[in-house]
C-alpha cells in the first residue's frame, strides 16, 4: 500500500549509537554496557496492509552490529521493528528477532513533546519467571538536528511488587539519516 502520512518519518534510514546491559560482565550496582551500532531502514514499499485482520504498518529492517568488546567476540544481530495500527486504531509496535515475535503496547504518548512509551508484558512460564519491557522513544531534545530520537529500553524481572532485577538493558540515540 501506499505509505500514509502516519509514516512518513520513519522513511529512509535511522541510525545510531547504542549500549546494551551486559549481565555476565556486570556486579550490583556496577553496570556494564556493550556499544553497537543500531541501524533501521525503511522504504516506501515497506508500507503494508494486512487484509485478514486489516492491521496497516510499516516493516523496519533492523541491523545492530557489535564490535568486539571486553573478551566478548564481534557479532552482527538483524532483524524487524514493525510500528502499526490494529483495524481498531490501537496502535503497536512489533519486534522479530531471533528469540521470537513481540509486540508492545503504546501505554503513553505525548505528541507534543515527541514521547512514547511502549510496553510488553511476558507472563511467567516453565522456569522463567515474569518480564515487563519498557521502551521510551523521545525526540532528543538536546540533538542540534531535530529528527534524532533518545531510546531507553528497561526491563523488570519477576512481579513489579518484590522484582528479582530491575534496569536498563538498552540506551542510545538515532537520527534519521539525509536521503543519498
Amino acid at each position: 500500500m501506499p505509505c500514509s502520512d502516519d509514516y512518513r518519518p520513519y522513511l529512509r534510514t535511522w541510525s545510531g549509537e547504542f549500549f546494551a546491559y551486559v549481565r555476565e560482565k556486570s556486579k550490583p550496582g556496577e553496570p556494564v554496557f556493550r556499544p553497537y551500532h543500531d541501524t533501521i531502514t525503511c522504504a516506501a514499499d515497506d508500507c503494508v496492509t494486512n487484509t485478514e485482520n486489516g492491521d496497516a504498518f510499516i516493516v523496519g529492517h533492523r541491523t545492530d552490529v557489535y564490535p568486539a568488546y571486553a573478551e566478548l567476540p564481534a557479532k552482527e544481530e538483524t532483524g524487524l521493528l514493525v510500528p502499526g495500527v490494529h483495524a481498531d486504531h490501537r496502535p503497536f509496535l512489533r519486534t522479530v528477532a531471533h528469540d521470537g515475535t513481540h509486540e508492545f503496547a503504546l501505554t503513553y504518548r505525548n505528541r507534543a513533546a515527541g514521547l512514547a512509551i511502549w510496553s510488553l508484558h511476558i507472563p511467567a512460564a516453565d522456569q522463567r519467571p515474569e518480564m515487563n519491557y519498557t521502551t521510551i522513544d523521545g525526540r532528543d531534545w538536546e540533538a542540534t538536528r531535530r529528527e534524532r530520537r533518545a531510546v531507553i529500553v528497561t526491563l523488570t524481572v519477576g512481579p513489579d511488587e518484590g522484582p528479582h532485577w530491575r534496569g536498563v538493558i538498552a540506551h542510545g540515540w538515532h537520527e534519521r539519516q539525509p536521503q543519498g
